[in-house]
């Protein structure tokens, strides 16, 4: 006979397991060429105006603040952007990091990077290691 306690127990690790198996399913495939050529850009522009800060190191929190306060995107470049954002994250459960992405994607589509990188450069922040990246003391 099955105790209570067991069946509960069971329960929870088959429900536990199928969760990690729907994560794995929604996570996305190899970044598109042109993704993968957006972060490359990005990469190359952070290295090139503040290689000592290690801003290609930023959480994706960090990194999603510098995206929300960029303005240099016309109205129309946004709302592309956000329209392309939302298509392709409608079904994501990445967090923030899917719509950082196409984000920088559609910065390096407009050819707003160099821009881009100059307003994240401006954070006062320095990383020593992935998402380790404390705010400067003034």
């Amino acid at each position: 006979m099955v105790t209570p306690f067991f069946r509960h127990g069971l329960l929870a690790g088959i429900l536990s397991l199928g969760l990690t198996w729907a994560a794995f399913a929604q996570m996305p495939d190899k970044p598109s060429p042109h993704l993968r050529a957006a972060i490359t850009d990005f990469d190359a522009a952070l290295a090139q105006q503040c290689p000592a800060k290690r801003l290609d190191l930023l959480s994706p929190a960090d990194l999603s603040g510098a995206v929300e306060t960029f303005n240099d995107l016309s109205p129309a470049e946004m709302a592309a952007a956000q329209k392309a954002e939302e298509g392709a994250c409608a079904h994501n459960i990445a967090g923030v990091s899917c719509g950082n992405m196409q984000m920088i994607l559609a910065i390096h589509q407009d050819h707003h990077m160099a821009a881009f990188a100059a307003h994240v450069c401006a954070t006062p922040k320095t990383c020593t290691a992935q998402s380790v990246c404390p705010t400067a003391k003034p």
